[in-house]
């Protein structure tokens, strides 16, 4: 039985990848972050990567995600610079190239793809 220590690095815990060649994660980005408009109604974020020797927990990623997309009425904030702090925060934290992409389905009927 292999016994996964997980370990803070940067913003999120990494467990040991065990020779896992490409890693996806999917997780749901929160809806009604948007603190005027309400958006977006539902949002996807899409997380990908080929691990060195080190994998992202993927409770605590979405668990960073939630806070970063958290609504803040005195800090303005865009999907654009938040898709970009995920993947350089993970980049740096696993030391490996990572690609994020967010699907946001915004009001009115409109779909908006971000990619990082």
């Amino acid at each position: 039985m292999i016994t996964k220590q997980a370990t803070r690095s940067g913003p999120v815990f990494t467990v040991p990848s065990c020779g896992v060649g490409a890693v996806t994660h999917y997780l749901r980005f929160p809806t009604a972050a948007c603190p005027v408009s309400r958006n977006p109604v539902f949002g996807l974020v899409k997380v990908a990567y080929s691990p060195k020797d080190r994998v992202v927990e993927v409770v605590a990623l979405h668990q960073w995600i939630l806070q970063l997309a958290k609504p803040a009425h005195d800090h303005p904030r865009s999907v654009e610079s938040m898709t970009q702090r995920i993947a350089a925060d993970l980049s740096e934290s696993l030391g490996v190239v990572v690609t994020v992409d967010l699907y946001l389905l915004v009001m009115p009927c409109q779909i908006l793809h971000v990619r990082a």
